[in-house]
């Protein structure tokens, strides 16, 4: 049996460390505490579970600069180019992990910012709220990147992009892709 920790890291040091939010000054002392001490070397698992769960995980709506790094991670990615109020059926490949979908043909030089929901087709009911979400002014997109575990949720969606205009005009447009998966 191990002694008892003479001096315990304490838990904010150890979330911040594993959320990498801020260099630590005291980094080599650190992680050679941690590697000599079996009390706080558990204590730093249980956080790393749940920090790296969570940056690991791949928001609904994400950027170019995101997409580049899910594929410098070697995540297979299968894109699907939508056009604005185009009806585009899309089979989710079991060899895929994303699904993106490219939601093309708006203007949004001039948005100051977009929301998207997603909507059952069948019934109208939002299956999903996400404000302030990325876009690219210049190309006039939002990409969409579908996850395997949304087989759990209906597949006949609509993306509803709300693009609120400098203005103050909202800009609503309709993207229905039903998403099919395989048995």
């Amino acid at each position: 049996m191990s002694s008892p920790c003479q001096a315990p890291i304490p838990w904010d040091v150890l979330v911040e460390y594993w959320a990498r939010e801020t260099f630590l000054e005291e980094l080599d002392a650190l992680e050679l505490h941690l590697l000599s001490c079996e009390a706080c070397s558990a204590s730093s698992a249980r956080i790393a579970a749940i920090t790296e769960t969570f940056a690991g995980m791949v928001p609904p709506v994400i950027d170019a600069a995101k997409l580049a790094n899910l594929r410098n991670r070697g995540l297979r990615i299968l894109e699907n180019p939508v056009r604005r109020d185009e009806r585009r059926e899309v089979f989710f490949p079991r060899d895929v992990d994303i699904l993106l979908h490219r939601l093309r043909g708006l203007d949004l030089r001039d948005t100051r910012a977009v929301q998207i929901r997603v909507l059952r087709e069948g019934t109208g009911n939002t299956l999903l709220d996400i404000g302030d979400v990325p876009f690219d002014r210049d190309q006039g997109e939002i990409l969409v990147a579908c996850q395997r575990h949304f087989s759990e949720f209906p597949h006949d969606v609509i993306f509803e992009v709300l693009a609120e205009q400098r203005s103050g005009a909202v800009e609503r447009v309709h993207y229905p892709v039903p998403h099919r998966f395989p048995s």
